[in-house]
């Protein structure tokens, strides 16, 4: 389970917390990672302030991580409007191919947006 706040384009990871028998990602805390293709941007993006949200979406750079990342500034939108209807973010193996994300999105103190992840490991999926 991770925790991230947003920075610019990218999340960074602020905490992890691990099971026994954790299921093994590239990410550590401080990592930085594109919101775009991460349940945790998503959930953040999606309820952030809708000029807020144009802005970030002009600086990013899409770039392909799997064959299922969202590379399409449109589809992002769609995808955002979909998490805001059900209240939760998913990555669908976008950023890393052997690990699915279900995300929610957290208000602080002051209404700061921050996250939190789960990871699902995917094996035998399509």
């Amino acid at each position: 389970m991770f925790f991230g706040v947003r920075s610019d384009c990218e999340v960074v990871y602020i905490c992890k917390f691990e099971p026994e028998n954790p299921i093994i990602t590239t990410a550590t805390v401080g990592s930085r990672i594109p919101m775009y293709c991460t349940s945790l941007g998503k959930a953040i993006l999606a309820y952030s302030e809708p000029e807020i949200l144009q802005q970030l979406l002009k600086r990013m750079d899409f770039v392909k991580r799997t064959e299922r990342t969202i590379t399409d500034p449109d589809r992002l939108m769609e995808e955002l409007e979909q998490v805001r209807e059900q209240g939760y973010a998913l990555d669908a193996r976008e950023m890393e191919e052997h690990a699915g994300v279900w995300e929610r999105r957290c208000l602080g103190q002051m209404e700061t947006l921050w996250g939190q992840s789960v990871y699902l490991r995917c094996t035998g999926m399509p």
